[in-house]
C-alpha cells in the first residue's frame, strides 16, 4: 500500500527544499547571514568568500577595509552605507541612498532600500526618499 500512495501521489523525495528552507519536509526556515547559502538537509550555512559564523555573520576584514589582505580601504559613503563587501569592496546603500558608492539621493519619483520603490505621490508632492511619505503641494492633502 505505501508503495501505492507513492507512486499515486508522485512522491519520490528526489527535490531538494526550498531556497530558504531545510529539515524534515522542508519545514525549518533557514539563519544564514549576508547571502551565504544554507543546507537543505541540516540548515548549516555556506558562507560567500570573506564572511564566517556559524550563520556566516561575521566579516573576515575590520569595519572599512576589504581585500584579500584586508589591507584596501572601502570606498563607500560612510554615512549612507550599510555594508562595504569584504572581498569585492561592493558597497550596500542605507534606504534612501544610491550610486556605487552611496552618495546619490534616489532620484526624483523613487524612495526604499536601492531607489527601487516608486513613489505614491501625486499633483507635484515631494516624496520622503527614504521613507515614501508624501508632502503634498500647496491646495492638496
Amino acid at each position: 500500500m505505501w508503495k501505492d500512495e507513492c507512486e499515486q501521489e508522485k512522491v519520490r523525495c528526489q527535490e531538494e527544499c526550498p531556497i530558504g528552507t531545510y529539515g524534515f519536509q522542508c519545514t525549518q526556515r533557514c539563519d544564514c547571514q549576508n547571502g551565504a547559502k544554507c543546507y537543505h538537509v541540516n540548515g548549516a550555512c555556506m558562507c560567500d568568500p570573506g564572511f564566517k559564523g556559524i550563520y556566516c555573520q561575521e566579516r573576515m576584514c575590520p569595519e572599512g577595509f576589504y581585500g584579500l589582505k584586508c589591507n584596501k580601504r572601502c570606498p563607500c559613503n560612510i554615512t549612507n552605507t550599510l555594508s562595504c563587501h569584504p572581498l569585492s569592496g561592493e558597497c550596500s546603500c542605507k534606504v534612501g541612498w544610491a550610486g556605487l558608492y552611496c552618495n546619490e539621493t534616489c532620484p526624483p519619483g523613487y524612495y526604499g532600500e536601492g531607489c527601487q520603490l516608486t513613489c505614491p505621490c501625486q499633483n507635484g508632492a515631494d516624496c520622503d526618499s527614504i521613507t515614501g511619505k508624501c508632502t503634498c503641494a500647496p491646495g492638496y492633502m
